[in-house]
């Protein structure tokens, strides 16, 4: 990064509607060494961690506020040419969407980009819940342990670097807790030091962006390559189906059914490197503007394996309550 940049970047004023996104980084150190140089500028920037269906999580910068799509527009010019980093201008998106019936003679990426804007569009779903000051997801996991249907109760909690997760259910007591202060498990009451590196992974593996990512990156899921070759398909059980036919064997979408009227996903087979993968999806809930889930997924694996997720709330919260992240107490 050069001091010319860095002084071009001082002059502007921040406060707006835009923001710029660079990325994606394979490694945190990387993301905080380019976040140190936004800073020096005086720019409001931090990092932000995703998780990408079949990829798992990746570092992205952001660099908000800014208050013009011309100033968006030059920052993420000058931030890609120094950083030879993919650089994206997005736009928050306030308004809420309102689904339209259309007429069966839409096109199949007529469709695609209904779903896509049904989920969110691409500053919503999973790019929201990113920018969020804090998140908190209940859910509920029911699937078959030792030939047994058992349900484990998982509490989530994510602020900054933060992280609380509580999970109940048969045989299962346990609590970790995250900060950067250190990094504890408390299982049978008893509280055991954990490696931090290992342990934020650990708990992330619980974050609504990786449990729920078929619906919450709609908007990169159906930008994939193979989705340009989609067609109209019989055999949606309701909505339409959209795919490349037959029982494509490579990883990536294999099908989606989709909700002419709403957009939203009813259905996805997605081909992992562990075999095929089907989400059905029901019970729909706008959580907030630009974000919409589905708050019961049935999942059936291509090994006979069935899981049931079932939401009791998904909250973008300011702050999680006073002693979150505390040592827990034996």
């Amino acid at each position: 990064m050069v001091m010319g940049w860095i002084m071009w970047l001082a002059g502007m004023a921040w406060a707006g509607d835009f923001y710029v996104e660079l990325g994606p980084l394979p490694e945190r150190a990387e993301a905080q060494e380019t976040l140190g140089t936004i800073r020096e500028a005086g720019l409001e920037g931090r990092i932000v961690r995703r998780f990408r269906l079949g990829e798992g999580w990746e570092f992205m910068v952001l660099v908000e506020h800014i208050p013009t799509r011309a100033d968006a527009d030059r920052l993420a010019s000058r931030l890609g040419t120094e950083t030879r980093r993919p650089v994206t201008v997005y736009e928050i998106d306030t308004e809420e969407h309102v689904p339209v019936v259309q007429p069966q003679t839409r096109s199949v990426q007529d469709y695609v980009a209904a779903a896509r804007q049904a989920h969110g569009g691409e500053s919503g779903g999973a790019s929201l819940l990113s920018r969020a000051e804090a998140v908190h997801f209940v859910y509920e996991r029911t699937l078959k342990v030792s030939g047994k249907e058992q349900t484990f109760l998982h509490d989530y909690w994510r602020e900054g670097a933060n992280r609380r997760l509580v999970v109940d259910g048969p045989g299962v007591d346990s609590l970790a807790v995250e900060t950067a202060g250190g990094s504890w498990l408390k299982v049978a009451a008893q509280v055991h030091t954990r490696d931090i590196g290992v342990m934020i992974n650990q708990v992330d593996a619980f974050a609504p962006e990786a449990v729920m990512a078929v619906v919450l990156d709609v908007w990169h899921l159906l930008a994939a390559p193979e989705v340009q070759s989609f067609r109209l398909l019989e055999g949606a059980d309701s909505g339409v189906r959209l795919g490349l036919g037959g029982r494509e064997e490579e990883p990536g979408i294999s099908f989606v059914d989709i909700d002419p009227a709403t957009g939203r996903l009813l259905q996805v087979r997605y081909i992992t490197d562990a075999g095929p993968v089907e989400y059905t999806m029901q019970d729909y809930r706008d959580v907030a503007p630009g974000l919409t889930l589905p708050f019961q997924v049935h999942i059936e694996r291509g090994d006979g394996r069935k899981e049931q997720i079932q939401i009791r709330q998904l909250e973008i919260a300011a702050h999680a309550p006073e002693g979150s992240f505390s040592k827990p107490s034996t």
